[in-house]
């Protein structure tokens, strides 16, 4: 049973989410509060696991009580509700809150954003993750030209220009970005020949996925002593992405939903790269298994590391602080039904993408995808492609 605690200055919202959170009576023990003042009582008296905050409120805004929550309280999971489009205090609110959603939110979106922080949450506090990559000093931190486009895009008086110029000061990363968009992944009717264009065509979203992603592979070269053949794992991971997005669309999900989906396709086997790259003699036994199915190679990470190469790589991405969706996604591409979400989403895009490359690769028929995809999951989230409709996104 999670502890939640809700925090808004309109009365008439408490009520109405006291009304249509009804529903959550047997999930959650929930208790409101008026103000940022009220909350930090209340936090002082009762343990909490997550608290959703309004973030316009007279005296102490949101911004300042997630702040202090972070500060004071650091296990609380952290959400911020807004109906302003309030730039600099959203980016502020970024920094404070584990996730941000729109008002007005309905109940689906509460519920969905609440339990899915809770299960990432207790999935990426799990002793065997912990002991083995948790106290490891050499983590990989965010790349510094990612964080660069992080910033100008924050700007507001950044553009998408301006990131195009930033990653042209990055020789390799120019050349890698325009390989990939020239490429037929993105099936661009004309050649791409600079960064600005690619960017300007691509979008913020794509472009920053695109990047983080490339210097995350470049930073792991090392990793070919444990056996791994980076350039498959690339092309994999590629591939994923691309159909992740291709899905998305067709399943509905919204352009940044989309988006998204490249993301975590991109960094979906992240997990796989820091493996090997901490235990490289360990993971050889692993590479070994290449020619097996997915199911093979995650038992054989189980048996040797305690955790799958799939909850890895979610705590990495946790770590950075990248969107729950995307952690989410990541975390369960191989088990989407341990997700939060009753609707198709960015997970499910993913898992699916992953299913269908990994098919292709493996030269499976219509009838063995069918045997591998877990139709039960498929169903609750309402799942409108037919296996005729996915082998044709997979195969184009």
């Amino acid at each position: 049973m999670l502890n939640v605690l809700f925090v808004d200055d309109e009365i008439n919202v408490l009520n109405g989410l006291k009304r249509t959170l009804r529903s959550m009576k047997d999930e959650w023990n929930m208790e409101f509060a008026d103000s940022g003042e009220e909350a930090l009582v209340m936090l002082g008296t009762s343990k909490f696991d997550v608290i959703v905050s309004d973030i316009r409120m007279p005296g102490m805004d949101g911004v300042q009580l997630l702040t202090k929550v972070k500060s004071e309280y650091p296990n609380i999971i952290r959400l911020a509700l807004s109906g302003h489009a309030e730039t600099e205090m959203e980016l502020e609110c970024t920094k404070a809150a584990h996730q941000f959603l729109a008002k007005p939110a309905d109940t689906e979106t509460i519920r969905t954003a609440i339990n899915r922080s809770a299960i990432l949450k207790s999935m990426l506090t799990d002793e065997t993750l912990q002991s083995t990559v948790g106290n490891v000093t050499s983590l990989p931190s965010l790349p510094e030209l990612y964080q660069k486009i992080l910033r100008e895009a924050a700007d507001p008086d950044g553009s998408i220009m301006r990131v195009g110029q930033i990653i042209s000061e990055d020789l390799a990363m120019s050349t890698k970005v325009l390989q990939l968009v020239n490429s037929a992944f993105f099936g661009l009717s004309s050649n791409v020949s600079t960064v600005k264009q690619a960017t300007g065509l691509l979008g913020f979203d794509i472009i920053k996925s695109l990047v983080l992603s490339q210097k995350i592979f470049s930073a792991y070269e090392g990793v070919r002593k444990s056996g791994l053949d980076l350039e498959s794992l690339i092309r994999h991971s590629t591939k994923t992405a691309m159909l992740a997005k291709k899905i998305a669309a067709h399943e509905g999900l919204s352009p940044k939903e989309c988006d998204q989906a490249v993301m975590a396709g991109m960094l979906h086997d992240v997990g796989v790269l820091l493996l090997a790259d901490l235990y490289p003699e360990r993971y050889a036994r692993i590479t070994t298994l290449s020619d097996s199915d997915d199911a093979s190679v995650r038992k054989a990470e189980i048996d040797e590391f305690g955790v799958s190469h799939a909850l890895v790589g979610a705590y990495l991405l946790g770590l950075w602080g990248l969107p729950d969706t995307i952690v989410e996604a990541v975390c369960f591409h191989h088990r989407p039904e341990m997700g939060a979400d009753n609707n198709f989403s960015i997970l499910s895009s993913v898992y699916l993408a992953n299913c269908l490359v990994n098919a292709c690769e493996q030269g499976l028929d219509d009838e063995a995808l069918k045997e591998k995809l877990d139709h039960a999951y498929l169903e609750k989230v309402g799942c409108k492609s037919s296996i005729e409709d996915l082998r044709r996104m997979a195969e184009s």
